[in-house]
């Protein structure tokens, strides 16, 4: 039977919006749950995750200044397009500032996820165990895959 949490919204995922999100639910003393597939932050910025399409020489595409989270802006030092080791460095002390780490469970993939008849969400975990949520927020890792051109 899954546990249920009824007013509690889940969030899947730790990369950069699912952070944004969860800093969100905090600040306005939501309860939630987050779920990390692998062992620590960052999404697609971690290059030490399995899969992560990030190479060497990623830089952000954005201006450091207008990507950074409000009320924690990246350090001046930071080039005005970071690289991918100071994008992930800015985005583990994003969730230490904030204290969001200890609500992130790591290493917790979401096998499956669908919405029960009473508009519930019900979570599959990998480690077998199901969940029920009032709501989910999924990081679906859209740019897990790296599209690359049929002709290149």
């Amino acid at each position: 039977m899954p546990l249920g949490r009824s007013d509690a919204v889940c969030i899947i995922g730790a990369g950069p919006g699912r952070l944004s999100a969860a800093r969100a639910f905090k600040a306005q003393g939501l309860d939630y749950d987050q779920f990390e597939r692998h062992g620590d932050l960052g999404g697609i910025w971690d290059v030490g995750n399995p899969g992560s399409p990030i190479y060497d020489a990623t830089h952000f595409i954005s201006w450091r200044d207008l990507s950074a989270f409000i009320g924690h802006p990246m350090p001046r030092h930071s080039p005005d397009y970071p690289s991918h080791r100071q994008i992930l460095a800015y985005l583990r002390s994003c969730a230490d500032t904030f204290g969001l780490r200890e609500k992130i469970q790591f290493d917790a993939a979401v096998l499956h996820i669908d919405q029960q008849a009473d508009g519930r969400w019900r979570l599959a975990l990998a480690d077998g165990s199901q969940r029920v949520y009032a709501a989910a927020i999924c990081a679906s890792g859209v740019n897990w895959d790296p599209g690359m051109c049929p002709t290149c």
